[in-house]
C-alpha cells in the first residue's frame, strides 16, 4: 500500500507542485503562488515531503486518485467494526457497568 500512496503521489500533478513548492521554499507573498497553490499557504509550515508522501504534521495528504478507494475502506473498516462490537455485546455481561462508547 505505501507504494500505492507514494505512485499515486508522483502523478498527482497538484501534489506534485506542493512538493516542488516546499522544496524550492515559499514564496514570500501568498499571491506570488498559483491559484491551486493558495489553499495550502495557510499551513504551509505543517507540510511536509518524506519519501515521496505529502504529509499536513503526522497525516497523510491523499491523492485525489485514491481519496474514493480510502473513504471506502473507512467505510468498510466501520461496519465491520459496528459487527464485530454488536456481537460482542451480546456475548457479555458487565453488571453495573455501561458498554464503553466508541
Amino acid at each position: 500500500m505505501y507504494s500505492n500512496f507514494q505512485k499515486a503521489t508522483s502523478e498527482d500533478e497538484e501534489l506534485q507542485e506542493v512538493i516542488n513548492t516546499i522544496t524550492e521554499g515559499w514564496p514570500s507573498d501568498k499571491y506570488l503562488l498559483s491559484k491551486r497553490m493558495t489553499p495550502y499557504w495557510s499551513f504551509l509550515d505543517d507540510i511536509s515531503c518524506v519519501d515521496g508522501l505529502l504529509f499536513k504534521s503526522d497525516k497523510l495528504v491523499i491523492p485525489k486518485s485514491m481519496q474514493q478507494e480510502m473513504l471506502k475502506k473507512i467505510n468498510e473498516s466501520n461496519r465491520i467494526w459496528e459487527s464485530i462490537n454488536g456481537k460482542v455485546k451480546q456475548a457479555m455481561f458487565y453488571f453495573g457497568l455501561e458498554w464503553p462508547h466508541r
